[in-house]
């Protein structure tokens, strides 16, 4: 199940989509599986990296 919902931040279609699944993918990780959750918002721009820098500048906190 997280591997799945993992996946679903790689199908986005733009860097946008990425990142708003990314940190919905974190919000619903956060209750079943919290340490996932933490590393995966750790870890966010390089999980986003494949996306356009420019529009990943605005996504990470």
């Amino acid at each position: 199940m997280i591997a799945a919902l993992i996946r679903t931040i790689f199908a986005q279609p733009d860097a946008e989509g990425a990142c708003a699944q990314l940190r919905a993918v974190v919000t619903q990780l956060d209750t079943i599986a919290p340490q996932v959750a933490a590393k995966l918002e750790t870890a966010e721009a390089d999980q986003l990296a494949y996306t356009s820098r420019a529009t990943l500048a605005s996504c990470v906190r």
